[in-house]
């Protein structure tokens, strides 16, 4: 009994040990944070059509339905960032070393109801984070940038027919932004200068989803989650400006009120899951992520310094629309105590 309760412990260890490990290689789809609970990250997050724990949230809300009684669900997942630039002249330079852990948080209940489920997520489903050096070769685009969300997303699943449920979620998410750089100011025969921009704001979206169960051993799962435009207030900051220019700023410090806005993408899944035996399940997911809603980065300042240069600007981002296939594979390791350790890959 020792020997059985050590085994189940280490799987158990391993299991948490390769959801993070997968999670870092997930995250890297733009700025999106994919992995929203651990058994879905251990399958690729091929989830769509699978929905039977209560991150399904996230992943289907129509998959809430095959949730009893009451349940709660909380996690994180260590993300680890890493970019290398090289410049067309052939320097490179990376990214300094970050670990970031974006916690999720699940609640659900049926309410003793039969054919209706009731759920809220609270989970952070975009983030960014990167560290350059002040001296590097990308010093004049960024030295600093930090994106951060927190999405709230009560959620109602029900069944319309004994096999087919749908679900639906109302999502509000709050978000802040950072952004440091490095201002060249050799023309005016002055040393860097330093641009920072910070704001938060907040904005609305909703997510849907269907499951289809045709046969016993066989589910079908559709989900689509919302763009959600947010819009940003805050600050613009200028400092260490160049002597040549304090005229026209009143001084080497500089701080007006500043705008700028992101549009996170829409999102749509589609998945077929397969119990292939009663231990092992099979899922294969396709993803579309509307990434060119991010077109531009556009930054509105109230009080421009127009001798200077100190304007609004525009940078264009042209991001293109992603297609993703994701391939889950479940096995139930044991039945009894840890009942719910499953090795997924």
């Amino acid at each position: 009994m020792k020997n059985i309760f050590v085994n189940r412990f280490r799987l158990t260890i391993i299991f948490i040990f390769l959801s993070l490990l997968l999670h870092g290689v997930a995250a890297a789809s733009g700025f999106r944070i994919v992995s929203q609970g651990a058994k879905a990250t251990g399958m690729g997050n091929a989830f769509t059509a699978t929905a039977d724990d209560p991150s399904t949230i996230f992943y289907n809300p129509a998959g809430l339905i095959q949730m009893k009684g009451t349940n709660i669900y909380i996690g994180t997942a260590a993300v680890i960032p890493a970019t290398k630039y090289t410049s067309p002249a052939g320097p490179y330079e990376y990214t300094d070393d970050q670990v970031f852990f974006p916690p999720h948080l699940y609640v659900s209940s049926d309410f003793g109801m039969e054919k209706m489920s009731f759920g809220v997520g609270v989970y952070s489903p975009f983030g960014l984070g990167t560290k350059w050096d002040e001296e590097g070769i990308v010093r004049y685009e960024a030295t600093e940038t930090e994106l951060a969300t927190l999405n709230i997303n009560p959620t109602v699943s029900f069944n319309i027919l004994p096999n087919v449920s749908l679900g639906f979620g109302i999502n509000y998410m709050r978000s802040s932004v950072l952004l440091e750089k490095m201002v060249d100011q050799s023309l005016v025969s002055g040393n860097d200068g330093r641009f920072r921009l910070e704001g938060d704001g907040d904005g609305w979206g909703y997510n849907a989803g269907i499951l289809y169960k045709p046969v016993e051993r066989m589910s079908i799962g559709l989900a689509y989650r919302s763009r959600v435009k947010i819009d940003y207030r805050g600050s613009a900051r200028l400092k260490n400006i160049a002597q040549a220019v304090q005229q026209a700023f009143g001084g080497d410090y500089y701080e007006t009120d500043a705008d700028t806005g992101i549009e996170f993408p829409d999102i749509f899944n589609i998945g077929i899951a397969y119990r292939l035996t009663e231990r092992f399940t099979l899922e294969v997911d396709g993803e579309w992520t509307r990434w060119s809603a991010f077109d531009s980065l556009d930054v509105k300042l109230d009080k421009e310094v127009i001798p200077a240069g100190f304007v609004d600007s525009s940078t264009r981002k042209d991001w293109n629309d992603e297609w993703a296939v994701k391939l889950g594979i479940e096995y139930r390791a044991a039945k009894g105590f840890f009942s719910q350790g499953r090795i997924c890959v």
